[in-house]
């Protein structure tokens, strides 16, 4: 299967998210009005099969702040899958946020993930190669 590429599969994906939104000016005074906000936001990904079992991935997110659609976040989250199983998996990752936010910015993560799945056999993602 490896010299026939089987076991080699490349995943591109994203997503986009709008909004739009009226906020009070002051919750307490509604005499002072609302404001109009429109968060925009995506998420960008891929995932390169290395091996039968073993996936190797990125996401990049940008999203506006909801109620200051003027800032926003930022982050990038690289990762490695391997699937024990059809019904278990192990992810390891990485993430890095920038933030507008000063509480939020510059914040590293290190993740490490066990999914399982309970039950009936899940149906086969389009992309599995087996």
């Amino acid at each position: 299967p490896l010299r026939r590429g089987e076991w080699k599969s490349l995943l591109v994906g994203g997503q986009l998210f709008a909004a739009e939104h009226e906020f009070p000016v002051d919750p307490a005074d509604p005499s002072l009005g609302s404001e109009r906000e429109e968060p925009f936001g995506y998420t960008l990904w891929t995932q390169y099969q290395l091996a039968r079992n073993l996936y190797l991935g990125a996401r990049w997110d940008r999203t506006d702040f909801l109620r200051d659609d003027s800032q926003e976040h930022e982050r990038i989250q690289p990762y490695v899958s391997w699937y024990t199983s059809e019904f278990f998996r192990i992810r390891a990752g990485y993430e890095r946020m920038w933030s507008d936010d000063p509480l939020e910015d510059g914040h590293d993560q290190f993740r490490l993930e066990f999914n399982a799945v309970f039950g009936a056999h899940p149906p086969e993602p389009f992309w599995v190669n087996k």
